[in-house]
Parts: C-alpha cells; structure tokens; sequence
C-alpha cells in the first residue's frame, strides 16, 4: 500500500545553532540522529508537559533537518519555535509548497507485508525527487516513509496498491499508533509515545521534560491510548507484534490477550506497542 498524506507538511530548521535548538525542544535525542540514513519519532510539548505537536526528524546534512509534521499544527509550531530561536542561528522554513510526505509498504496487524520493505524503501530512495526516506521507526508494519519533491512521479511505486490517505489512517490506528489532533492536550506517556521511541529519558532538559519525567520514573501511568475494534459478530483478533518487530528502547509489557467484555459484542483492544489489554474477561 502507498499513499501521498497531504495531512502532512515538512518543516525545515536550518543552521548552525539547529541541533542545539531541537534538542532543547523535543522530547528524542537529536544528536543520535545519523545524516540521511534514519528517521526519529519526536514530539513538541508546552510549558505543562501536554503534546503541542508530532513529528518525524530526519537530519538532511549536519546543519539542517526535515521536519514532517501535521498540517494543522503547522503554523502554530513553527511559532512555538521562532518563540524559543531568541538568538540561535537557525532558521526556521515551512517547505509543505515544495515537499510531500509519501508512505509505502504499510499493512494491518494481521495481514502479510504489503510488500519487501527493502523493495520498498529502494523505490522510494530511487524516485525522481526524492529528498529523505527511511522505514517508519515507529512500527516495521507502517512500511517506508519519504519526503519527496511535489512534483514527484509514482511510477516507481508500481509494487505498491494506491490508497488513500484516509485508508493509511486506518492501518495505522490498527497498529495503535496516533498521531496529530489524536495527541493534543495529552500527556506523552498515555498516547504510548514512550513505547513507539519518540521519548528519550537519557538526553538531559527539555521543554515539558518535569511531568513526562516524573510520570516515567513513578512508574504509574493511569491510561493508555489503545485501538478497538467493536463488532456484533465473532472477530479474529489481529496479530500482536513479535517481540522483533518492537523498538529496543521500547517497553515491553506482558498480559493477557485482549478478549470480548460483552455477550454478542467483542471489544478487541491491542495497540501495536503495548503487549497487555485494559480489557477484562
């Protein structure tokens, strides 16, 4: 499955102060991202710790970075950061009129791979106008991601069936993964942000960093964002995630697998990260 999300727009922060600006923005470790090879889920917070904005980083060169984030949010974000530039000397773009954000490969919990992700990956490394591509970080069922020139032909996305933008939304709450107005005004943790690698608990101060610090640490977090699936007939529960498909710097969590909590109705409940459900027998 492929998909071009015009939900999406990419953001461009440039110079030498650019690093040391997102690293005191956002809650991933920038320094650990490599040029061009990789891409790292990211998350902007307020003063009290809520989600202002998600994103994808990746680093064009060792000056620059491509932020792929929501439309919506996107000119109060990059407010939010022109705020906190002061001095630094870095410059801030919205680059959403010249560049696309494309998916490819993605697939339901329970069904085969759309495609080789290698495959993938290499169509879209290889289309005309591609900028950076990389596989999604946060789940290896999203498939491959790119930032591609708008004018970017998909003939060599050919492996790929053609979706629809709405229709990747679909898959990717299959996998419990949110994203965009689904996290605003939530606390990182209950959005399973911790579990999909957008946070590091290592990389020092950040805006928002007390209470997601602090709600990581106590080791107490009261409710989880988690996909359901409710029908009037039996329904086959999706394929949870192996433990190789999950981040190293994720959670693992053990329970019980999700079960139907009422007679004619099943409530499956298994979000791509978490190994435990809320529901009870």
């Amino acid at each position: 499955m492929c998909a071009r999300l015009e939900g999406r727009s990419v953001i461009e922060i440039k110079g030498v102060d650019a690093t040391k600006l997102l690293q005191g923005l956002v809650t991933s470790d920038v320094s650990r991202l490599q040029a061009s090879s990789d891409c790292q889920p990211t998350v902007f917070l307020n003063t009290k710790g809520r989600v202002l904005a998600d994103g994808l980083l990746t680093k064009a060169d060792d000056n620059s970075y491509l932020l792929d984030c929501p439309l919506p949010v996107l000119q109060q974000l990059i407010r939010h950061i022109k705020v906190y530039k002061l001095r630094s000397k870095a410059a801030v773009t919205d680059c959403s009129n010249s560049l696309a954000v494309v998916v490819g490969g993605a697939s339901l919990p329970d069904a085969p791979a759309a495609a080789d992700f290698t495959t993938v990956l290499g169509n879209l490394r290889g289309l005309q106008g591609a900028v950076i591509s990389s596989m999604d970080p946060r789940c290896s069922t999203l498939g491959a991601r790119a930032i591609v020139s708008r004018e970017v032909s998909w003939e060599g996305l050919g492996c790929c069936t053609r979706i629809t933008e709405s229709e990747y939304d679909t898959v990717r709450l299959s996998h419990g993964v949110a994203e965009g107005r689904e996290l605003l005004e939530r606390t990182p943790l209950e959005c399973d942000l911790d579990l999909l690698g957008y946070i590091s608990f290592t990389k020092g101060c950040y805006l928002g960093q007390e209470l997601t610090a602090r709600t990581h640490f106590k080791g107490v977090v009261r409710k989880r964002v988690l996909p359901v699936i409710i029908t009037d007939q039996h329904y086959s529960l999706p394929r949870l995630p192996s433990a190789a498909e999950l981040p190293p710097q994720s959670i693992r969590l053990s329970g019980a697998t999700p079960a139907a909590v009422a007679e004619g109705v099943d409530i499956v409940c298994g979000a791509d990260k978490l190994r435990s459900a809320t529901a009870k027998q």
